[in-house]
């Protein structure tokens, strides 16, 4: 038997659009074991009845790629999925996924693949880097992708009182609506206002202080087109002056909604909740500590971190 446990991820913080991801202590965790049977899945938690427990399983396809790629023949599995990722609600579901069925392979096939090669095999099914990093190394990430298509990232410092406040509404948001809405140029002004506070934000978050970092946050470049998606992310982005809380911004693509703060964590929760009730919606609310591992994998007794 072979454990898997990827965890959650946000991605954007705001300004960062396409450059940050930060893990969360949110998790997909999976067991995997060899069968000379057919293909079984068995799935519980977040999503029962909403994803495919057959050969269109994202986790199985993951894992079907990496051995193709690799030009080898792998085992079929019986796979049991414990999830508590809401799906399609900017917390990675899918990237955490693919991460889990890139690692499966590696494990169950004996590739002995590096990180830069399970990295690679996880953004050729999907291509949000900052997602996907994230959930492989862990804590607070920065990447970007090179002309030749490779990822590259670094890990950035970020204050152990830091929490994310992860407000989840009863309604989904596919991330090709998300990405349809937003321009395809942006004016000189916006991009400077977008590199000036994401170049503060990357080292706000270590020492933060609560004007620094909402500052930080602020986004011209997909936040203001989002918000006809997602009814009370206008009034919840003017969120900024609560004790304890830094910034607030869209979780990924949204529609959840992030807040980093370092107190006060259970009312500045209850105030975006009310945002969204504000406008009929229902929402969740998480109050999640920064995960600094990352994927992390047991064989045998022994756990190895990605």
């Amino acid at each position: 038997m072979i454990t898997i446990r990827v965890p959650a991820t946000t991605a954007n913080l705001g300004s960062g659009f396409d450059v940050f991801g930060l893990a969360l202590k949110l998790y997909l965790t999976i067991r995997v074991r060899e069968t000379s049977g057919p293909l079984s899945i068995i799935y519980r938690g977040r999503g029962v009845g909403e994803v495919p427990v057959d050969e269109r399983n994202l986790i199985w396809r993951a894992y079907q790629w990496v051995i193709e790629r690799e030009g080898k023949r792998g085992p079929h599995l019986v796979i049991e999925i414990e999830n508590e990722i809401p799906l399609a609600r900017g917390l990675g579901s899918s990237g955490a996924a693919i991460v889990a069925g890139v690692m499966a392979a590696d494990a169950v096939c004996q590739l002995g693949l590096s990180d830069e090669r399970l990295l690679a095999h996880a953004l050729a099914l999907e291509p949000h880097p900052d997602n996907i990093t994230a959930a492989l190394v862990g804590g607070f990430v920065a990447c970007c992708v090179t002309d030749e298509g490779r990822t590259l990232y670094a890990s950035l410092p970020i204050s152990p009182d830091i929490k994310a406040i992860i407000v989840v509404p009863d309604f989904e948001l596919p991330t090709r609506e998300a990405r349809a809405v937003l321009p395809d140029r942006y004016s000189r002004e916006d991009a400077v206002f977008n590199l000036q506070r994401v170049a503060l934000l990357a080292t706000a978050l270590q020492h933060p202080h609560p004007d620094l970092v909402a500052e930080a946050m602020r986004d011209r470049w997909h936040q203001p087109y989002r918000q006809a998606l997602i009814p009370g992310l206008e009034e919840i982005l003017q969120l900024t002056s609560m004790p304890g809380l830094l910034g607030v911004s869209l979780s990924g693509a949204g529609p959840s909604v992030l807040a980093l703060a370092i107190d006060n964590f259970e009312q500045i929760g209850q105030n975006i909740q009310f945002q969204f009730s504000r406008h009929g919606i229902q929402s969740e609310v998480l109050i999640l500590e920064i995960e600094r591992r990352g994927a992390v994998i047991e064989t045998g007794g022994e756990r190895l971190e990605k």
